[in-house]
């Protein structure tokens, strides 16, 4: 009988499955079989096979790794053609199997969470002739219904490995792409929530309404009300936050899985009081497609769901094919969503320094293939997969479970930008003997990248990594953050770089073009302050409203006074440098606030250049100035962003410096210049990254002097404006081979 009894909304988008109760609770061994290799050719066709190119050049960055450091090359492999050394079982149930399969379906779905007992038993079964089910009963019965004929099978991690076998486990996580993109359908089971019968009777009333039946774009919102429709119906937006509040969405291989398939199908039980039956909602992606655009207008959702919608929308889109061609007020009120996530996390996203998704980053020429086909680079794709949640084998205690979760990111991550290399760790006595760590992931990561040439590892600002055994031993190498990451540069040169290849990576030793003596570095000036300071104070008296939406505020507050003072001194450099350097600096910066400000710039500095005291400021009173002066305000707000590492934000030691790069053309730079004991702070580049290519990298290194001669590297920052420094000539400036530059003995920031 069909189990689709039920059928509710356009196309059986959305339905309601009935399913009678008293269903089976586990999976006969004897239903799950192995295929052939004829069957697994004719199943894979669709997979792209791993060129002689893709696999020559994997070869040559892991050999390049292998001369950086051998022990952490031997965690990386060539990937093979997955479907000749894959074993591929498939679970077929029907009764009138009788021929091989020629397609199939896939489960994904979340595995226990740490908390949840007893996980053992979801992958030792109680009885040697059966398997447990993987998800609840009506669910597992859904999945089953999705099979169209007796030739389809269902394919689920927990059946078709073999958990005890760690060879082939390792191969098929290798093998993840490829059975995903090869699946008819991926039916995601969202087993940890459960629709109410409110909400069941909402979307029932919801999809049989010519609003659904023939929604276009513009039925987001009431006619009458002219609220979006999903905003004013609190059930509604419930519903929706319910769904993506879901643990799939938050999981690393789920998100992978989302990714690479297709065609999905979600699973959701639903409350219901009938003793005979079960009831499942089903919907497809078109149907998720529908509520995303429903839910982008909508500005009540909680922080999550904010982080969520952009890689959602990218994925399964913000409109159905009704809505394509209004496809552009999407994007309009997206950058509303993107608004709301920068808000919550991230201060950069909202100045816009870095885009979300732009296209991808060329490569080294004999490896151009090493690159994602989501346009993705290597280390944005980390980025994600580890802010993600993965659970590890289940039967691991939870120290070893975490570590197994974190080799399983490693995978994902390769795995997702169609690299042609594979993470595999092998057993102690061949490989490092070191914990897979959050912070060991990133250094093998961050090598791995190195091997490529990638010059935005010698640019990451985040929290340096903590590699000994105690976590207290600090490494030069850096956790990447967002902004760091730019598409499209040139490799750098690896010639005279070394790198200690032991599991530590305490030191790095390159050669570097030191920016003179702290003596040639220089503040602004006095005027210029006192102007600064005036206009910061004139501002902190004006009431919430009248500056509530200018982002300076956001980051001082009014509270923070040494904060304030360090963005008086920013302003200052600036109205030192002069209004053609700030022109120059927002454009090539890419300030996404660049047209207001180069619309106010000559009325600012009309009257800054009038001004010869604080008394002279009055015209700030007036609605041009004070709108120019809070301008300049917020591109200061920009500047400091811009130029400091995400660490130092609150450290009110990292203060703003100019350096003569040629006469009357400065680069201004952030550093712990300020503090007292920083006597022998040096700023240096590394000469792999002096190219002209490489200038919206924070490359400028911030060094302190040890006792034997070497360095240690205090932070980065970026240098704004002052033009090339590619083969300048400037007697102050001096470059140095073969330089060490050790890890901060001390650190007081965060990831």
């Amino acid at each position: 009988m069909d189990p689709y009894l039920a059928s509710t909304g356009r196309y059986s988008h959305c339905l309601f499955v009935k399913f009678q109760k008293g269903l089976p609770s586990r999976i006969l061994k004897s239903d799950v079989h192995t295929l052939d290799s004829a069957a697994k050719t004719h199943l894979f066709r669709a997979s792209s096979a791993i060129t002689d190119k893709q696999s020559n050049d994997a070869a040559m960055v892991l050999e390049r790794l292998r001369s950086i450091s051998p022990t952490v090359a031997r965690n990386f492999e060539i990937k093979s053609n997955v479907p000749e050394t894959m074993t591929m079982r498939l679970l077929n149930q029907s009764s009138d199997y009788t021929e091989v399969e020629n397609s199939y379906i896939t489960l994904s779905y979340c595995w226990p969470s740490k908390n949840r007992t007893p996980g053992v038993a979801l992958v030792h079964p109680i009885y040697l002739d059966e398997y447990p089910l993987p998800v609840s009963q009506p669910l597992f019965q859904a999945l089953s219904a999705e099979c169209r004929s007796p030739r389809e099978g269902i394919w689920c991690d927990q059946i078709c490995i073999n958990q005890d076998d760690e060879v082939e486990k390792a191969v098929m996580i290798s093998a993840m792409d490829v059975v995903y993109k090869c699946a008819r359908v991926v039916v995601v089971a969202l087993d940890d929530i459960e629709i109410s019968v409110e909400e069941h009777l909402l979307l029932l009333r919801y999809t049989e309404t010519d609003r659904y039946l023939k929604s276009s774009l513009e039925d987001r919102f009431d006619v009458q009300t002219k609220s979006s429709v999903m905003g004013s119906d609190p059930v509604f937006c419930g519903l929706f936050e319910k769904i993506l509040g879901a643990r799939w969405f938050s999981r690393a291989w789920c998100a992978y899985e989302m990714r690479l398939a297709s065609n999905h199908v979600f699973v959701i039980r639903c409350t219901t009081e009938d003793e005979t039956s079960e009831t499942v909602l089903r919907f497809d992606s078109s149907f998720l497609s529908h509520l995303l655009a429903l839910a982008v207008p909508v500005q009540t959702f909680g922080t999550g769901i904010y982080d969520l919608l952009p890689a959602l929308i990218g994925t399964f889109g913000g409109l159905d094919a009704r809505e394509s061609e209004a496809s552009h007020q999407i994007e309009a009120d997206l950058s509303g969503v993107e608004e709301k996530v920068a808000l919550a996390t991230a201060e950069l996203k909202r100045q816009n320094l870095e885009a979300h998704n732009r296209p991808l980053r060329s490569e080294l020429k004999d490896v151009s293939e090493l690159r994602s086909s989501l346009n993705k680079s290597l280390l944005r794709v980390f980025l994600e997969v580890f802010e993600l949640q993965a659970g590890g084998d289940p039967r691991l205690p939870p120290g070893l479970r975490e570590q197994n979760a974190n080799e399983d990111k490693m995978s994902i991550v390769l795995n997702t930008i169609a690299s042609g290399i594979i993470y595999r760790k092998p057993p102690d006595a061949q490989g490092e003997h070191c914990p897979s760590t959050d912070d060991q992931c990133c250094r093998q990561l961050l090598l791995l990248v190195l091997a490529m040439h990638d010059p935005i590892v010698l640019c990451t600002t985040g929290r340096p990594l903590q590699l000994g055994g105690n976590g207290t031993s600090r490494s030069w190498l850096a956790w990447p953050e967002t902004r760091d990451i730019r598409d499209s540069l040139p490799p750098m040169s690896m010639l005279d770089i070394a790198v200690d290849p032991s599991y530590m990576a305490q030191y790095i030793r390159l050669d570097l073009l030191f920016l003179g003596e702290r003596e040639s570095y220089r503040r602004p000036s006095e005027l210029k302050l006192s102007i600064a300071k005036e206009i910061i104070i004139q501002f902190s008296k004006l009431n919430l409203d009248d500056r509530a939406h200018f982002n300076f505020w956001d980051y001082v507050s009014g509270e923070n006074i040494l904060l304030m003072e360090r963005e008086a001194q920013t302003l200052a450099c600036m109205l030192d440098c002069g209004e053609s350097w700030i022109s120059l600096v927002s454009r090539t910066c890419g300030y996404a606030g660049d047209a207001a400000l180069q619309g106010s710039l000559h009325l600012f500095f009309e009257q800054i250049r009038a001004v010869h005291g604080r008394n002279d400021l009055h015209w700030l009173k007036t609605n041009a100035g004070k709108t120019a002066a809070m301008i300049m305000l917020d591109f200061a707000y920009y500047v400091t962003l811009a130029g400091i590492p995400s660490f130092a934000m609150h450290d009110d030691a990292w203060t703003p410096i100019l350096i003569d790069v040629e006469e009357n053309n400065p680069t201004l730079i952030f550093s712990p210049l300020s503090r007292s004991d920083e006597r022998h702070v040096h700023l240096a580049v590394p000469t792999a990254v002096l190219a002209d290519a490489y200038e919206s990298l924070p490359r400028v290194w911030i060094l302190r002097h040890r006792q034997d001669q070497s360095f240690e590297l205090l932070g980065k920052s970026r240098m704004l404006g002052g033009g090339s420094i590619a083969g300048k000539k400037n007697d102050k400036w001096q470059i140095r081979d073969k330089q060490f530059v050790y890890g901060p003995q001390e650190f007081s920031g965060s990831r």
